[in-house]
């Protein structure tokens, strides 16, 4: 059996008082009750039997073998005058009976005020089924809109989801408690298994107390998210916005090149000489962003020394090693990189970079040039053949214009980024989106209402920034297709054209250019992926016939 009714702090495991609240509560009701409480009843007694569980977590790291569902608070906080609630909540080896639902309901209660958040509902195939029937007959029986709903929940199957809300602050939320309600649905029957204790105290910092408070970039619209993810705009309820996996762990990597100048054999770096100055910026720019606010950990950082292939190969070996260990030295008298490992190699002539130089160049003799590269190795006579060619002034044109681009140092930094808060990611969105997972760029939306020029360029930062992902072309699409945009809409989603996961923006697509042939095709092969919202669609366009 599968619904998970208990809730299971980490100190508490037992079900002893729940068991006394099913046959306690129910099993007397249905005594003179009817058929259809009868058979919650019995379906209740069977899930007990079955013993599973949801987990209320704040600490632990979860397995995605565990049994259950897991709900695990990230942050509750007061952000631009809205509290802002975020959850993560997973499920693993559970089925609910297609008959039947689960809603898990969120709610803020303190001394008798309470504030209910959207639910997140388990549903069978069969009761999504219904429920979208009641809803399109008698739409006075619709409450509040669900945040997500999976259909067909298989017991094989995980599920995972980040709960993002935020509503209107009001002062007696500060020390209100966050709990969960169960709500266990059938043909006849709404029963509450059980109100459970999520937080006791969410303790708020009220938003004249915090300091230092300043809003993120871009932030001149009131940031004060709706509870729907999506409440603005004639196609709002048609579009849908996926949710992007977790990155566990968010491994970078990151380079940069600097042509330092030295004096004539010289291997010390010196901030003051030449164009230094200038090229040494370049690697603060790339360091300093990881260094703040212990925003990373390097795990290596790999420094490459080259010289061309003028004169001497053993001088150019030489100096070019020289070169890469004085640059180590640099790095490490400036900056505090902890216990990271500082790697060095050196290329004493970098032949496959001049190779690469005359390619990409209009030089009338760069076929000549390549053809010696090729053809002669180092110490075969390939500098003296390309002295020679054409009396010499190729070389000299080399020797004057390329030779010194292959003079250089390259920094590779390999890190890892930790975990931000929507608030630092809004900063760094416009400075390092690099350093943001997808899910912590699309978290930064939550500060924009939908429809606004800023929710459209966070999510078209994400889309560009993670241009072989299709979970952020497909939301980038919803995000401009909310105002409109068809144009942008198709060019996102033309990256991904035949995968199954854009179907159904295709068919909004289709659906705002007014083609409903083409909607409808569309929203027929998004019945395999997202059958709640592509039914939706297919009403919406019988409706408009």
């Amino acid at each position: 059996m599968g619904i998970y009714i208990v809730l299971w702090h980490a100190d508490d495991t037992d079900h002893t008082d729940l068991r006394r609240f099913l046959f306690k509560g129910h099993l007397s009701a249905s005594i003179c009750g009817c058929l259809c409480h009868l058979r919650a009843i019995i379906l209740l007694i069977a899930l007990l039997l079955s013993s599973p569980t949801i987990h209320a977590d704040s600490k632990k790291t979860v397995s995605g073998s565990e049994i259950g569902i897991r709900i695990i608070p990230q942050q509750m906080a007061v952000r631009d005058d809205s509290v802002r609630i975020d959850l993560k909540i997973i499920a693993h080896g559970i089925r609910i009976p297609s008959e039947q639902s689960l809603s898990l309901v969120p709610e803020l209660h303190y001394k008798g005020k309470r504030v209910v958040l959207p639910p997140v509902v388990l549903s069978g195939s069969q009761r999504a089924r219904f429920d979208r029937r009641e809803e399109t007959v008698d739409p006075s029986r619709r409450g509040l809109d669900p945040y997500h709903v999976w259909v067909g929940v298989k017991r094989g199957s995980s599920y995972n989801l980040r709960y993002r809300v935020s509503i209107p602050y009001a002062s007696w939320m500060e020390h209100s408690s966050l709990l969960l309600r169960q709500i266990s649905k059938d043909c006849c029957t709404e029963l509450v298994l059980a109100t459970d204790v999520l937080t006791k105290d969410i303790n708020l910092t009220p938003p004249c107390s915090q300091p230092g408070v300043q809003p993120p970039a871009l932030a001149s619209v009131p940031a004060v998210r709706v509870i729907r993810e999506v409440e603005s705009s004639a196609f709002s309820d048609m579009v849908n916005f996926l949710i992007p996996e977790e990155e566990v762990v968010k491994v970078r990597t990151s380079s940069a090149t600097a042509y330092i100048d030295y004096p004539k054999g010289g291997s010390v770096v010196d901030p003051s000489f030449g164009n230094n100055k200038r090229e040494l910026s370049k690697i603060d720019d790339l360091l300093q962003p990881l260094l703040q606010n212990d925003l990373a950990r390097f795990r290596h950082i790999q420094i490459t020394g080259y010289s061309s292939p003028d004169g001497a190969y053993y001088d150019n070996e030489t100096l070019s090693k020289h070169r890469s260990e004085g640059f180590k030295k640099y790095l490490s008298g400036h900056y505090d990189l902890q216990d990271c490992p500082l790697l060095t190699s050196w290329v004493g002539e970098d032949w496959d970079g001049l190779r690469s130089l005359v390619d990409s160049s209009g030089l009338p003799y760069k076929k000549a040039v390549g053809f010696i590269i090729d053809n002669y190795g180092i110490f075969e006579g390939r500098e003296r053949y390309l002295m020679e060619l054409d009396g010499g002034a190729p070389y000299k044109e080399l020797l004057k214009n390329y030779f010194p681009k292959l003079r250089r140092i390259e920094l590779m930094v390999a890190y890892e980024v930790r975990n931000v808060s929507d608030r630092e990611a809004s900063k760094l969105l416009y400075t390092h989106p690099d350093l943001l997972s997808l899910e912590e760029i699309m978290g930064v939306s939550h500060f924009y209402r939908p429809g606004t020029t800023q929710f459209r360029e966070v999510y078209e930062i994400a889309a560009n920034l993670y241009p072989d992902d299709v979970t952020a072309s497909v939301n980038a699409a919803a995000a401009v297709l909310l105002v409109g945009d068809t144009k942008s809409a198709r060019m996102y989603l033309d990256r991904f054209k035949d995968n199954p996961l854009t179907y159904n923006n295709y068919g909004v697509l289709c659906f705002i250019e007014g083609n409903r042939a083409e909607a409808e095709y569309y929203f027929r092969k998004a019945l395999a992926v997202d059958a709640p919202k592509a039914r939706e669609n297919l009403m919406r366009l019988e409706v408009k016939r």
